[in-house]
């Protein structure tokens, strides 16, 4: 094997030898090329850069390689998408209640009794539509015995509720001491119903 390379590359001058396969250029000039390039990459390999003084010094490497890490590091989990930081939104607060209470007592200090009664009977039916589904479009004894027996009220205490809002549609006219019995018996159911 060695002595047949040795033969096959004895014709080659000592010295670099640069082949290529897209240029052809004539021996004088090949020959004259590579005086020149070996001077100059002599000249190359004496000159040290910046870099190879770097590497030269063990504590000065070890700062390039850690720098270089940390560079890479830094471009590879930067380089995911980022999303803006979600804003906490504060809870929204229930003011129904208060809502409620302040329309009470406007009518009631406007003395519309006869109105307040009206809005705590839409809020009552609203409350037995969602709580228990049962339909409010017609008020009678059916609708007093399903109520009964889904709330757990005495049926005296529904009749009375149902009571107070036919003379409430009725009259035209509520008396203020008839405007908090309705309340108390509206109460009432919503003490013990479950």
């Amino acid at each position: 094997g060695l002595a047949y390379a040795e033969g096959v590359f004895s014709h080659l001058p000592d010295g670099p030898v640069y082949w290529d396969e897209h240029h052809q250029i004539s021996a004088v000039l090949s020959r004259r090329l590579n005086e020149l390039y070996a001077q100059g990459q002599q000249r190359r390999l004496n000159n040290e850069g910046p870099l190879q003084y770097i590497l030269s010094q063990p504590p000065l490497a070890w700062a390039w390689y850690i720098g270089l890490g940390l560079v890479l590091s830094y471009l590879l989990f930067r380089a995911k998408r980022r999303q803006r930081i979600i804003p906490v939104l504060e809870p929204n607060t229930n003011t129904s209640l208060e809502f409620v209470s302040t329309i009470g007592r406007l009518y009631f200090i406007q003395n519309k009794h006869r109105k307040l009664a009206q809005q705590q009977m839409k809020l009552f039916l609203a409350y037995v539509r969602d709580r228990y589904h049962l339909p409010t479009r017609e008020l009678n004894d059916q609708f007093t015995r399903q109520l009964t027996v889904r709330s757990d009220v005495p049926a005296e205490l529904i009749a009375r509720i149902l009571r107070f809002h036919r003379n409430i549609e009725s009259s035209g006219f509520l008396s203020e001491k008839s405007l908090v019995d309705f309340h108390r018996t509206l109460e009432s159911f919503y003490k013990n119903c479950k």
